[in-house]
């Protein structure tokens, strides 16, 4: 069970899902408040302002689904979120062998180039894809 200091606002419903307001300005909105710990995999969203050191949003949730009333994509059509660090990674990489890429006549490019290229392309779906954070 969560604990609770005296100096908090909690207010929990009948079902435990709930939204505590801690003195340092932390917001806590989850399904089961009482049950929730810092280490938890419970549902719930935080918002930490400034004050409290950095100032966060922290979605926690098996699947995150993020839609604009604007979005010219139509209802129920979502897309996965990719990676940025990975999408710069093999970026960075297509555009060095382009840069370095040099070799013979008749002999192959970089010895690792198709090796490389392979690995990237097998896993390019779940290296680069966050299924589990949607948009639209």
């Amino acid at each position: 069970m969560r604990y609770f200091d005296p100096k908090q606002i909690a207010v929990v419903s009948r079902e435990g899902a709930g939204m505590v307001l801690e003195p340092n300005k932390t917001i806590v909105i989850s399904t089961e408040i009482l049950d929730r710990s810092d280490d938890s995999t419970l549902p719930s969203i935080v918002v930490t302002p400034k004050e409290a050191g950095e100032s966060r949003l922290d979605l926690c949730a098996q699947k995150i689904e993020i839609s604009s009333i604007d979005s010219p994509l139509t209802e129920g059509e979502l897309f996965s979120v990719t990676y940025g660090e990975r999408v710069v990674e093999v970026l960075r990489w297509l555009i060095q062998t382009m840069m370095t890429h040099t070799h013979g006549p008749n002999t192959p490019a970089l010895p690792d180039f198709h090796t490389k290229a392979n690995e990237y392309l097998l896993s390019m779906e779940d290296y680069l894809l966050n299924k589990n954070v949607r948009t639209r």
